[in-house]
């Protein structure tokens, strides 16, 4: 928690001007932290709060730019002026991409580049050569996975500029491609199958994704990587929300140790950086997801958990030959049969996205390896 003397100096850089960026670099503090001050200060709540939450009466595309902060919009112009691409500065700003689009081509910055200049007594127009920022933007969007159709519409270029930059990059061969390409592997890609554009996908979704956003500071890949079909995420998340936040009969303690056991066993890198994060800000205890993963027969649980802990682990080993006696263990420690059915669907429910998420390459946000690891 920043002390009272830099919350002052946030507030007072903001007054002079300063963007959050430039009083994050001036004070050293996480440019999220410097937005939820300023916005706990009502210093960009106003407009900028405004901007980020979607309106159910209006398309994302319809949306004004100038629902942005006349500071953040002066930061995005300079920032691109600098050589950014839009999505580097739509990223690092946690902005729609589309909409720092539309704040450049207000500016007329966009324009320039995309449907180039036609001299004076020029009787057809030329396209203009996409200057680096452009070509290092439609570079960044292939990387992502996105087509080159897809590219052009983002960008505004025509399809044989882009695959003309693609072929220089070596990102697509000259030659014609053979039927059945091979993945290459791309670091820091997120999953193995193309991850969808925010802009390309539903306003619900959408929706989700700036609750995230402004409850945690980051969409959650595993949130991502399922929107390649929308309607099976909204689904899935419905049930896997209930499952894991409501009021159940366990508590929320016991369904994320549950969660971290069985995402041990099944070795999946995704749930378990993801629910080891949920566990100790649970906790408080920055050490027993870490016992757990481990080896949860060693941790300092109650009789309860560890009942709980081993039921979900023969589900995940040995479920075809379990038998009721299984559920003796369970019973005799005061689990009534409808906590133990809620212990089966969590235990179910983690080896279902465990395997998910191993298959297709999902890899964890780097946020939650450093969440709640001091003692609170």
């Amino acid at each position: 928690m920043a002390s009272n003397a830099v919350i002052d100096q946030v507030l007072a850089l903001s007054q002079e001007g300063k963007t959050p960026t430039e009083i994050a670099r001036e004070t050293g503090m996480p440019f999220r932290q410097v937005r939820s001050l300023l916005s706990k200060a009502g210093q960009i709540v106003s407009s900028e709060a405004q901007a980020e939450a979607p309106d159910a009466s209006t398309s994302p595309s319809k949306r004004a730019p100038q629902e942005l902060p006349e500071a953040l919009l002066a930061e995005i112009e300079s920032r691109y002026q600098q050589g950014e691409t839009a999505i580097n500065i739509a990223t690092s700003l946690e902005l729609n991409y589309q909409r720092v689009l539309r704040a450049l081509r207000e500016k007329g910055l966009l324009r320039q580049e995309r449907r180039g200049r036609r001299g004076k007594g020029s009787e057809q127009p030329t396209a203009a050569e996409p200057s680096q920022a452009l070509t290092a933007e439609v570079l960044q969007l292939a990387q992502q996975g996105m087509s080159p159709v897809q590219i052009a519409r983002s960008t505004g270029l025509k399809i044989r500029q882009i695959n003309t930059i693609l072929q220089r990059s070596a990102r697509v061969p000259v030659a014609p491609a053979p039927s059945r390409p091979q993945r290459v592997p791309r670091h820091g890609a997120t999953s193995w199958l193309r991850v969808p554009q925010p802009e390309e996908l539903p306003e619900q979704v959408q929706t989700l994704f700036g609750k995230f956003v402004e409850k945690t500071g980051f969409v959650p890949n595993v949130i991502h990587n399922f929107a390649l079909l929308p309607e099976h995420l909204l689904r899935w998340f419905g049930y896997y929300d209930y499952l894991m936040r409501s009021e159940g009969h366990l508590s929320r303690r016991e369904r994320e140790m549950i969660a971290v056991v069985v995402s041990s066993h099944n070795q999946c890198e995704y749930c378990l950086a993801s629910h080891s994060a949920y566990l100790r800000d649970l906790t408080g205890d920055p050490v027993l997801p870490d016992v757990l993963i481990a080896n949860y027969r060693r941790a300092e649980i109650s009789p309860r958990e560890r009942a709980l802990l081993d039921f979900a682990l023969k589900i995940t080993t040995d479920s075809p030959r379990m038998e009721e006696t299984d559920l003796e263990p369970l019973r005799s420690v005061g689990l009534s049969d409808e906590a133990i059915f809620e212990a089966a669907q969590v235990a179910a429910m983690f080896n279902f996205t465990n395997r998910l998420a191993n298959a297709l390459g999902w890899k964890p946000n780097a946020e939650y390896y450093a969440m709640h690891r001091a003692y609170e």
